[in-house]
């Protein structure tokens, strides 16, 4: 379900599998640490714009420089490649919907701060309807996302 203004998450997790050489991050569902819940990231509607970028600069226009992770679809469920992360790395989270008037409705979306690849840390596992194509042995842990605020990504990248 779309979250308002309100409802702004301060902590996020998304579980992350090891598939082959690669850690990607299950892209579907998150997990929010405020309410204990498991909800509804990626928007599947053709008007669905979903994205986690890697903040890497400043940018005159943009006013950030984003490398945008890749997206990897593995028998219908999305996964994003996250070995190119290290703890510290800001992150720009787009999760919306976009009614036919243009207006978006968001899933997830702000600036955060990857803590890490943490094991469980008190996340269970989504529950089996929410599960992909990966069992238990192929589970590395959840990426832990803090939320930051713009301000303090511009003093780290302060030139």
């Amino acid at each position: 379900m779309p979250v308002g203004k309100n409802k702004m998450k301060k902590k996020v997790a998304f579980v992350v599998v090891q598939l082959g050489d690669d850690k990607l991050l299950f892209a579907e569902h998150y997990w929010d640490y405020g309410d204990s819940d498991w909800h509804e990231a990626w928007e599947f509607h053709r008007r669905g714009k979903n994205y986690i970028a890697k903040i890497v600069g400043r940018h005159p226009t943009y006013r950030f420089e984003r490398e945008f992770l890749k997206v990897v679809k593995i028998d219908g469920d999305v996964y994003l490649n996250i070995n190119s992360l290290e703890p510290g790395n800001f992150l720009d989270v787009w999760f919306a919907y976009y009614s036919a008037r243009g207006h978006p409705l968001f899933h997830l979306k702000g600036k955060f701060r990857f803590v890490g690849l943490i094991e469980e840390h008190g996340v269970p596992l989504p529950p089996p309807k929410m599960q992909a194509d990966w069992d238990e042995d192929d589970f590395v842990g959840v990426a832990l996302l803090e939320r930051v605020g713009e301000t303090t990504i511009l003093k780290a990248f302060k030139e």
